[in-house]
Order: C-alpha cells, then structure tokens, then sequence
C-alpha cells in the first residue's frame, strides 16, 4: 500500500488518500477497510487522531487523520477484508510535524 509515509502538521485534518493496488490479486476487490492508530509504545490512539469512518473507492482507500502531538511518530494501521476472502494490513507511519514560518 502506498504512501509508506505521511506527514502531517497537529492542527491538520486531511484525508490519507493510500492507493491499495499492490495488495490485491487480479480481478479482487476490497469490501471492507477499517483504520486504527498506535503511538510508538502501542497506545491506541484511534479516537484522538481519526476523525469519521475509512471509505472505499475501487483500488483506494481514505482515512481523514487529525491532530496528534508534533515530533512524534504514529503506525497508521490499514486492514483490507477482500472479495476472495483474504485479509490485508499494513502500517503506514504517520509524522506530526509542525513547521515555523521563516520571514524573510
């Protein structure tokens, strides 16, 4: 699944577009996704940074991630169920980093 990774700053809410086409076998579709978020010691922290529910459209799925603590490092956990009866997951990690404006 791609992208591997995300950046994304605390006061953002934006939708993580992930393009599942390596994870699905000729001819399958994904039925069902569900999304959850760990810290880097496994806390969950699905309610905090995800807002609503996973969507499908054909070969990609959407997750709108929100909040999150800047410097810190989240695993974006992806399970697909798929038309053959397969199951899919994969982690994509998550970066929350605020910038600083630099006026020049």
């Amino acid at each position: 699944m791609k992208p591997f990774n995300y950046i994304k700053q605390s006061a953002e809410s934006r939708i993580l577009t992930i393009d599942c086409t390596n994870a699905l076998p000729t001819g399958v579709t994904i039925t069902a996704v569900s999304a959850s978020v760990y810290d880097l010691a496994e806390t969950d922290k699905s309610s905090d940074m995800i807002y609503g529910t996973p969507t499908i459209s054909g070969d990609d799925v959407y997750v709108q991630l929100q909040g999150g603590i800047s410097g810190q490092f989240y695993n974006c956990r992806i399970l697909l169920t798929l038309s053959n009866g397969e199951v899919a997951e994969d982690d994509i990690t998550v970066e929350v980093k605020n910038t600083k404006v630099v006026r020049r």
